[in-house]
């Protein structure tokens, strides 16, 4: 028994890769955390580490060819006060390309009801963000979907899903944006209204 316990904690040492958070520089990004990889939501959920004031929750490196060897990232982290706890209005979503910064998502985690981030997921064109809310007799769901395109990304669709108490199924509504909206000016709290 001592052994398999010991050839388990071998395994899953060997596993760890590193994690990125950010340093002092608020443009540079900074490798120097174990990570383990968790395949059903696709992105790296994180120990959470603590790193001069971030709290990184996951790490979605982005592998598609159509990026042309670009180093670009999708974190998912927040804010920390002096004591370590989470500063919950600083909760984003941060796209960088070689460490830097593209763009920052603010999520409404205090601002709605049971507002989380259920995945992060890399797709053929881009990447799309799966979020939910709700509670009682409302819960709802957003995809987002973002497209690479021209050395940029672009918010290009959305699909929302509600169930209420009334519903055997789910109502759904699919929305594309036209035109595509370059991604420094999405705005998540100007789409999660289930129906336009």
């Amino acid at each position: 028994m001592k052994h398999l316990i010991i050839i388990i904690l071998l395994i899953s040492c060997m596993s760890c890769g590193r994690q990125n958070i950010k340093n002092n520089d608020t443009n540079v990004i900074a490798a120097d955390t174990p990570v383990v990889q968790i395949d059903t939501f696709f992105a790296l959920p994180l120990m959470n580490k603590i790193y001069n004031g971030m709290d990184t929750f996951s790490m979605l490196p982005l592998m598609n060819k159509i990026y042309n060897g670009y180093d670009y990232k999708i974190l998912y982290l927040c804010t920390v006060d002096s004591v370590g706890y989470q500063i919950d209005s600083t909760n984003r979503i941060e796209l960088t390309l070689d460490d830097k910064i593209l763009a920052s998502i603010l999520l409404p985690i205090n601002e709605i009801l049971g507002f989380g981030v259920d995945s992060i997921r890399e797709t053929g064109k881009g990447f799309m963000i799966y979020v939910s809310w709700g509670g009682g007799n409302y819960y709802y769901e957003g995809h987002y979907d973002f497209v690479y395109r021209d050395n940029h990304f672009y918010f290009d669709r959305i699909k929302m899903y509600i169930w209420t108490p009334d519903d055997v199924d789910n109502s759904h509504g699919i929305k594309k944006i036209r035109p595509p909206l370059d991604i420094d000016k999405f705005d998540i709290y100007q789409y999660l209204s289930a129906w336009w």
